[in-house]
């Protein structure tokens, strides 16, 4: 009962740093801040959730979705959360490193699709958008 409260908690804690995260990043409306974008979420996810984004985003896409499923235990929210801040970072971003993040937001966007019944145009128009790149 212990561990489950904690599990609990702690997807709780990622659910409200996700949403802290992207609410900032939305806001960002000049060139120049959106280049800190990564530095901003760098700074969120290693000060509140104590990861490294830039090893989030060198891991194999399966290897991440693994790993935020089995040790993280992420909720659909906090999936979509994460997609919609690495799709953020991605529109400014090198061809290179947008093709690396939009193939992490599209993969777990899928996952969200398989495994919530509730459609999302905002979602689905993310998903569309990805894949005629």
């Amino acid at each position: 009962m212990e561990q489950r409260d904690y599990l609990l908690r702690q997807a709780e804690l990622f659910g409200q740093v996700l949403g802290k995260l992207l609410a900032k990043l939305l806001n960002i409306k000049n060139q120049e801040q959106t280049s800190s974008a990564l530095e901003i979420t760098n700074q969120a996810f290693s000060e509140d959730l104590g990861l490294d984004i830039d090893a989030l985003i060198a891991l194999d896409t399966n290897d991440l979705i693994h790993l935020l499923i089995a040790e993280n235990k992420f909720s659909n929210e906090n999936f979509e959360r994460l997609a919609d801040i690495f799709f953020i970072i991605a529109e400014n971003s090198s061809l290179e490193e947008r093709n690396q993040l939009h193939k992490k937001c599209l993969a777990m966007y899928e996952t969200i699709e398989v495994s919530d019944p509730t459609y999302s145009i905002n979602r689905q128009f993310k998903i569309e958008q990805i894949k005629n790149e």
